[in-house]
């Protein structure tokens, strides 16, 4: 029993966590937007550098 005190105790907040408020719920989509095509935008890079190299 004493080999597991983890798996017992689990915290369930009655409240959700005030790290996404529905204000910036906008500019954080905007964020991930932009993320993925900087993301998108080095892969392409790395594709091409990696095209002519071969």
């Amino acid at each position: 029993m004493s080999g597991q005190p983890i798996q017992h105790y689990v915290p369930q907040s009655p409240y959700p966590p005030p790290q996404q408020p529905p204000q910036k719920k906008g500019m954080g989509t905007a964020m991930v937007v932009v993320l993925i095509v900087v993301v998108m935008v080095i892969i392409g890079i790395i594709a091409v550098a990696v095209m002519l190299t071969l």
